[in-house]
């Protein structure tokens, strides 16, 4: 029996091919299919929103941020792993790329999308304090210092995670790798799904006020 007829995936020599092992709803097929018509912006690969949607069942998440859109490719993703009576929030300054989230979920049937147009550093610090399960960031808004507000804003037990653009990653990033790295509130891990995610899980001691830890 070969691996086409029992649904394995591939040997690690051709693991590449798991993109097209994995299966995506027709609203994040639809919304892929969208961006690459119009090259409006590089969507994550499937490798990638599969591995986002796992965390957040895994963890139950009833509270996503998401900072950066993607054309409602990963949110669709995010929406099929989370509670269905939980609350995606996207924050994103270009507005067409919100527009197509928007489209592109408007007959969404699983928890809610909440779509702000704005620069996430205008918006973060009225969000709610431990408020929410899980950050996923893409890399340029992890370098720009958005990062340093997931410690106050996810739970403990929260889950951060960031998707790599470019499978080198930038020297920004690599520094907010070994951050996460050296603050033992932390436990991350790096991992190989599309061009990489870099995850870590908050857990910090329950006598520890502090919220600072990205610098």
């Amino acid at each position: 029996m070969t691996s086409s007829t029992h649904g394995l995936p591939p040997s690690p020599v051709h693991w590449a091919s798991v993109e097209e092992w994995v299966e995506e709803s027709s609203t994040a097929r639809d919304a892929r299919q969208r961006i690459l018509a119009e090259k409006s912006l590089a969507a994550p690969s499937r490798a990638q929103c599969s591995a986002l949607a796992l965390f957040a069942r895994m963890i139950g998440s009833q509270h996503i941020l998401m900072l950066g859109s993607t054309g409602g490719v990963g949110e669709s993703w995010l929406l099929d792993g989370m509670d269905p009576a939980g609350t995606l929030t996207v924050i994103d300054p270009d507005p067409h790329r919100q527009a197509l989230t928007r489209d592109a979920l408007a007959a969404n049937r699983s928890g809610s999308v909440r779509v702000i147009t704005a620069q996430p550093p205008e918006v973060l610090p009225r969000l709610s304090d431990s408020g929410y399960d899980l950050i996923v960031l893409d890399e340029a808004t992890a370098v720009s210092g958005d990062a340093q507000h997931a410690p106050r804003l996810l739970r403990p037990g929260g889950v951060l995670t960031i998707r790599l653009t470019d499978h080198e990653g930038s020297r920004s990033l690599r520094d907010v790798a070994a951050s996460l790295r050296e603050d033992p509130r932390w436990t991350p891990a790096w991992l190989t799904a599309g061009d990489g995610l870099l995850v870590a899980v908050w857990q910090p001691p329950t006598d520890d006020p502090s919220h600072d830890v990205l610098n």
